[in-house]
């Protein structure tokens, strides 16, 4: 039944309390690339724009989740009653990586390719340098019928925190055989 969520409340606790318990494991070594504590990612987003984004702050997430799930911006969300289903994260451990894909086609969502930074089945575009922390993505692309199915993907990545530059990264693999490449999504600079 549309609107009722009462449903959701556990399982949204739930998911609240293991990313708080995640946030506080370790921060993985910086020769290998983030690897996300939770994921959330689909193709039914209401950013239509592509775009990438370090969250740091609740207030950031706050603004940026009312916008994917369609909601009018508020000055000062209240996680109390949490009526758009704004999932937890505790912003002195974690922070939230945010990928749009915009309007596009044919895309299940997204997720983070873990593992060492060189990648032997792909051409790395995006030099990075000692230090840098690297999320590679993976989109799930798919072939349909004609007409195409028209999809806004997202990923929301929460990660351990950190004031490293971060490189964020796109491995593109052709369907069948063939070497793949990996390309810049975005780039931010090292936090204060």
């Amino acid at each position: 039944m549309r609107g009722t969520n009462w449903y959701r409340t556990p399982i949204r606790a739930a998911a609240a309390l293991l990313i708080v318990a995640l946030c506080a494991a370790p921060r993985p070594a910086p020769a290998t690339t983030l690897a996300p504590f939770v994921t959330l990612s689909g193709a039914d987003s209401r950013v239509t724009d592509a775009r990438c984004l370090r969250i740091t702050t609740a207030d950031e997430w706050a603004a940026t989740w009312l916008e994917h799930v369609g909601a009018p911006p508020k000055p000062k969300y209240d996680l109390y009653y949490n009526k758009a289903g704004l999932p937890v994260v505790d912003f002195e451990r974690c922070m939230v990586i945010a990928v749009f894909a915009g309007a596009t086609a044919n895309t299940a969502g997204v997720s983070a390719h873990g593992g060492p930074l060189t990648d032997p089945d792909a051409k790395v575009q995006t030099p990075t340098a000692e230090g840098d922390d690297v999320l590679r993505l993976s989109w799930h692309g798919y072939q349909s019928g004609i007409p195409a199915d028209s999809v806004t993907a997202f990923g929301f990545f929460v990660v351990p925190r950190s004031t490293a530059p971060l490189v964020v990264q796109d491995r593109e693999m052709p369907m069948g055989e063939g070497r793949g490449r990996i390309v810049e999504r975005a780039r931010f600079p090292a936090l204060p």
